[in-house]
């Protein structure tokens, strides 16, 4: 039987209509803010679109078997073996490797929370509201806190964990003889499982074998048949040293971040890329991040907006019919404003850079306000003329002389 906790709650029509004028502050907040975040996300990108641009036309080739003293001080392409002589240790887990990186993943057998809430109309404009609050026992590399839980009776999560998750990094991480910048070669995340074997198992002393069992290549602290709360289970990751390839700036043999004035730049990807490719997906990644926001910043001034129109729907609910025809009508003007509002932001930002871009997003903008407002008039026409709740008077069948 699922371990579920049932809450249920009613909400008159009076306490609605509070929480929807409290709701009006709340969108006009998020209205004003997506405003912000817009035309910050706009700026953003037309400099990282701009930087990238600049760096195509000044990178030059480096040589990655030998430093090119012509390239001091220029953003340079480099393709090669990125390798380190450090070793990485681990000395709680005695785990000792040549590497780029090596991660310890710490995960405990925990609680968790979800829930789910169901609302249905009641008479008289009210609602209620019906929260299912489901308990799993999961693993989490990440503390689930069971003093927010709705039940924490019979749910308690430890609050203090043996083992912590913890990143060794190696230092220096070269190419032939150049110096690779930490934060440049952090870009690489292609770890693979460092496989735990029973020769690693022996390496720990006598108290923290007494404590893990090595199963399925991970340390686990716990009945493997049977987890309890609290038990703990450990793996390992490697970043092994492979081929790169990259762009930044040299300065005797480091390479690392080139400023640029309208930002910096500095990429690396596994394998051989050209440099030309380099940038380019430097460039896909900043219109996905562009258009995540872009989304983003649209939604929440929708949001605000249908916050904002939220009070009239409420005050309409008392009446079933007219309360979902005016939470269309909301949803509806919500649209036909946050939509071209969002476009000319975007275009205004774009119009110094681009004219011809920024110039058709603010023609798309009023193609879309007029549109919706012919739309609007066109739903506010086939509606009846006449008060829905005003009686009818009988009309007879045969004309009158």
């Amino acid at each position: 039987m699922p371990d579920q906790f049932i809450e249920k709650r009613e909400i008159t029509w009076g306490s609605r209509i509070k929480g929807a004028l409290v709701g009006v502050l709340v969108g006009f907040a998020l209205f004003i803010g997506s405003f912000h975040l817009l035309s910050w996300n706009e700026g953003r990108a037309i400099d990282r679109a701009t930087t990238l641009s600049e760096a195509q036309k000044i990178m030059v080739m480096g040589d990655p078997a030998k430093i090119d003293a012509q390239n001091e001080g220029k953003l340079v392409y480099l393709s090669g073996l990125l390798d380190t002589a450090a070793t990485l240790e681990d000395p709680t887990f005695k785990i000792s490797e040549k590497a780029l990186r090596l991660h310890r993943s710490v995960e405990m057998y925990q609680w968790e929370e979800t829930h789910e809430t169901r609302t249905t109309k009641t008479a008289n404009g009210g609602e209620s509201e019906e929260t299912t609050y489901s308990y799993n026992k999961v693993w989490s590399k990440s503390s689930l806190p069971s003093n927010r839980f709705k039940v924490q009776t019979g749910h308690e999560n430890p609050t203090s964990w043996p083992y912590q998750t913890q990143t060794f990094f190696a230092s220096p991480v070269f190419i032939g003889p150049y110096s690779i910048e930490k934060d440049l070669a952090s870009q690489l995340h292609n770890t693979t499982p460092y496989p735990l074997t029973e020769e690693t198992y022996q390496r720990l002393d006598k108290n923290m074998r007494s404590q893990f069992q090595l199963v399925n290549l991970t340390y686990l602290m716990g009945d493997s048949q049977n987890p309890k709360i609290g038990d703990i289970r450990i793996s390992f990751e490697l970043l092994a040293p492979s081929t790169v390839s990259l762009l930044g700036k040299q300065t005797g043999a480091l390479v690392g971040a080139y400023a640029m004035k309208k930002g910096s730049i500095s990429l690396l990807e596994e394998g051989v890329v050209g440099p030309e490719m380099l940038i380019r997906h430097a460039e896909m990644e900043n219109a996905l991040i562009t258009w995540g926001l872009r989304f983003l910043g649209f939604g929440m001034m929708w949001f605000g907006l249908y916050l904002f129109l939220r009070p009239l729907v409420v005050l309409g609910s008392f009446f079933p019919f007219l309360g979902d025809l005016l939470s269309f009508g909301a949803s509806l003007i919500a649209t036909i404003i946050a939509l071209p509002a969002s476009l000319v932001t975007i275009a205004l930002a774009w119009l110094a850079v681009r004219p011809l871009l920024g110039g058709g997003l603010l023609g798309l903008a009023a193609l879309l306000f007029l549109l919706g407002l012919f739309m609007r008039a066109k739903i506010k026409g086939a509606a009846p003329a006449t008060n829905p709740f005003e009686p009818q008077s009988p009309t007879s069948p045969h004309k009158m002389s």
